[in-house]
């Protein structure tokens, strides 16, 4: 969305929220305010909106922000446009890994980015790579044929010194993004097509049909620079949003810049939207709509941020917001589907945040021979929001989700809600919300462990991974879900001299090859990293087929390659690890149909090497 319709958009539902008024003032009349957009407020400068940051700098350390969702559009201004009834849009994460076509692309810790042709699956041919200047943290791809690569990452040369656009205020160092976007066409030799820089930490993306979503954070903080200087780069600031609630004294703002990059035209420039929130990002999406979490620690409670998208011109703006009490775990705590915004959170007692860890601010710490607070109370809690016509308007919420313990995974299938929790044992709760102003908790199955990731197999059943005890030794639970009032453990396996997995915490590491019902995920064991492969029985359970390993890739003076990825092409098993990539039969792990080491790998090195004051570090894996 350009910037001149961006400013339509909200004058409109100025006008809609306030009945017609100036987009001169906003409420109370404040001068300066451009317009409210259910919930968050612009300013007409920049100017105008240091002032207002300056108003409220003081004692906190970050805004208690998060709006109410008030204000609403009719909801049809500012919606994207339908994609053509012959191209669906579709939603994708970014990952190290990533197939389209017959091509495979695999990006390294240590710098490198490799392109393989698998037209032929047994026999994976390399044709080309790619040495982007950022330390990669993950990838896209688009195009015809699986052509073009959008790599994320950190300018390897510290902000402001390749000349490019970072950091250039001589007051402080500000983080930089860098997103490189490759032509492969000619694998040989590819190209860079087009380069942005953005300046802010990287916090998380989507790619919505042809356009790439980021959200980066920024700081404004308080110090020998003035807050509207801090400013500059951001004039005019009429795309800088601020939760009307935020109240009391801080010392310094954290900003969330949403962009939008046209993968189909490199050569249009991005659009970006920002709103003052808070720390720790979530985010989802969907065709046409982005969703921003941020956790309030202060007063406990998770802000949502809902923006419209146009895919078609990479086009982002603010619709509303809203809170729910507490924080949520990760990005499957959050869905939409058939116009409902559906949200799990954790709410602790108010005196784990201020007593337990030592007060709050504005709040006096208690006396020693102060009496002890009661024992913690903890809620779990499911809200609905009208998210259909972008109001944020809360439709529903349960708050009896297993007291007492805290959510640790939670999956949305159509109108059922599924929710693990965990202090000793870890309930599978049940949710209907079919009706999305009445939810209600249907069942529960009481197990022994913690369960940190649920994955949806057909309509009837749920994979899950997570740990025996709550932190070690990595457990697989089957579910029975067809009775959604009486869930049942088909089998929980523990897999053998586990310690953890990546896939514990990224999801993207669990692999489940529907059509062959096989899992595979990588695990750290005593011996090493391996890739633990099982054959899932919908009725029985789990049957360890065996292990990948990819120590044998090189010598590497008894250190084992982390496994990360696993894909399956052309019926066979693709493991990557950080040191290079293998090719197995799922009923042959043992035999190595292909096997490489991607070239330029080494075994990290722990520390730097020092002399005088220069020293070499190796890049972080």
């Amino acid at each position: 969305m350009t910037k001149s319709l961006a400013t339509i958009f909200a004058a409109v539902l100025a006008a809609l929220a306030a009945g017609g008024c100036s987009s001169n003032s906003g409420p109370g009349g404040k001068p300066g305010v451009k317009t409210t957009v259910a919930g968050l407020t612009a300013f007409e400068s920049c100017e105008a909106l240091g002032d207002f940051l300056e108003s409220k700098s003081g004692a906190n350390e970050v805004p208690a922000g998060g709006g109410t969702g008030g204000a609403e559009s009719d909801g049809t201004f500012g919606q994207p446009a339908a994609a053509p009834a012959d191209e669906a849009v579709t939603v994708e994460e970014a990952d190290i890994v990533k197939q389209e076509g017959n091509r495979l692309y695999a990006m390294t810790a240590f710098g490198k980015l490799f392109a393989y042709d698998v037209s032929n699956p047994a026999v994976p041919h390399r044709i080309g790579e790619a040495t982007p200047a950022i330390y990669p943290i993950e990838m896209y791809v688009s195009g015809t044929g699986g052509t073009k690569v959008a790599v994320i990452g950190v300018p390897v040369v510290p902000a402001g010194g390749d000349g490019t656009v970072s950091s250039d205020s001589p007051y402080y160092y500000e983080p930089v993004t860098r997103v490189t976007v490759y032509d492969f066409a000619d694998a040989s030799a590819p190209t860079v097509a087009r380069q942005f820089d953005f300046k802010g930490s990287y916090g998380d993306s989507r790619k919505v049909g042809g356009a790439l979503y980021l959200a980066l954070q920024r700081w404004i903080s308080e110090g020998p620079v003035p807050l509207k200087d801090q400013l500059d780069d951001r004039d005019p600031c009429d795309q800088v949003y601020v939760p009307e609630e935020i109240d009391g004294d801080f010392s310094s703002f954290i900003t969330w810049d949403v962009i939008g990059i046209n993968l189909n035209a490199l050569a249009s420039d991005p659009n970006q939207v920002s709103v003052v929130g808070s720390w720790g990002s979530t985010i989802t999406a969907t065709p046409d709509h982005f969703y921003l979490t941020n956790h309030f620690y202060e007063n406990n409670e998770t802000g949502v941020y809902l923006f419209d998208l146009d895919p078609a011109t990479a086009g982002v703006a603010p619709r509303a917001t809203a809170r729910v009490p507490g924080s949520i775990v990760n990005q499957f705590s959050m869905d939409e589907t058939d116009g409902v915004f559906r949200i799990v959170s954790t709410n602790r007692a108010a005196w784990i945040w201020g007593w337990a860890e030592g007060g709050v601010v504005g709040v006096a710490a208690p006396a020693l021979d102060a009496v002890p607070p009661p024992p913690p109370t903890t809620t779990n809690y499911l809200t609905t929001f009208r998210a259909g016509d972008g109001s944020l308007a809360q439709l529903g919420q349960i708050d009896s989700i297993v007291p007492n313990e805290s959510v640790t995974a939670a999956r949305f299938l159509g109108d059922r809600a599924f929710v693990t929790t965990f202090v000793a044992t870890d309930p599978l709760v049940t949710i209907d919300v079919s009706d999305p102003a009445s939810p209600r908790v249907v069942g529960e199955l009481h197990l022994p462990g913690r369960t940190d990731y649920l994955q949806a197999w057909g309509a009837d059943r749920l994979i899950a991974i997570g740990s025996a005890d709550g932190w070690s030794g990595v457990v697989l639970n089957l579910f029975n879900i067809a009775d959604l009032a009486n869930p049942q453990l088909v089998e929980q396996e523990t897999i053998p001299n586990s310690y953890y997995s990546e896939a514990q915490y990224e999801h993207l590491a669990f692999s489940f090859f529907e059509d062959q019902d096989i899992l595979a995920v990588p695990v750290g064991t005593n011996t090493g990293s391996e890739l633990d492969v099982y054959l899932v029985n919908r009725d029985t359970g789990f049957t360890r087929l065996g292990a990948v390993h990819h120590d044998d890739l090189g010598d590497f003076g008894g250190y084992s390659p982390a496994m990360r990825r696993s894909l399956e092409i052309g019926g066979l098993l693709y493991s990557v690890s950080e040191a290079g990539l293998k090719v197995n039969g799922f009923s042959a792990l043992t035999t190595d149909l292909f096997e490489e080491m991607f070239p330029g790998f080494t075994p990290p090195i722990y520390g730097c090497d020092c002399a005088g004051d220069v020293c070499a570090c190796p890049v972080p894996l």
